[in-house]
């Protein structure tokens, strides 16, 4: 009787079965990622105490309107926070900082900020702060306006 060696087989089965665990595993994980739409403060709000709530550490704010920031809002974790754009490639909306931060975060990885016009801030309209603990992390600040600022 002759003996086969299945080794090689029985070895590309498991392999390609913990491919696919770790690829499902990967798409429950980003489908945990949220995108809240912001267009006054109010929803601002809502979007920034839901992230504070339950963080996924990948939620992304929209900003798809003016705000008025009324008070200064903490985001304590990961978040990206984008806006429209206009034909011209400009920020499409405006964040008025006359009565507080639009952006002040507490992350533990990343903040990126993209297409936001921000103008009239008091209270330096962006400020990012590593986390406790946190001894690196990557801020990502891009295609912003930042006007009529002081401190």
């Amino acid at each position: 009787m002759k003996k086969i060696n299945n080794t090689p087989n029985l070895l590309k089965a498991i392999f390609s079965g913990l491919c696919l665990v770790a690829f499902v595993f990967g798409a429950v994980t980003q489908l945990q990622a949220r995108t809240f739409l912001a267009n006054d403060y109010a929803s601002y709000k809502v979007a920034v105490d839901e992230i504070n709530a339950n963080n996924s550490g990948a939620d992304t704010i929209r900003i798809v309107g003016d705000i008025l920031a009324e008070s200064n809002l903490v985001i304590k974790g990961d978040v990206t926070i984008i806006g429209d754009t206009n034909s011209d490639g400009t920020p499409k909306y405006t964040v008025d900082c006359s009565e507080g931060r639009i952006v002040q975060c507490e992350i533990q990885n990343y903040c990126t900020i993209e297409n936001v016009r921000v103008i009239k801030s008091n209270y330096n309209g962006i400020a990012v702060t590593m986390g406790s603990g946190v001894n690196d992390c990557n801020v990502k600040i891009n295609n912003c306006i930042i006007t009529d600022t002081y401190s």
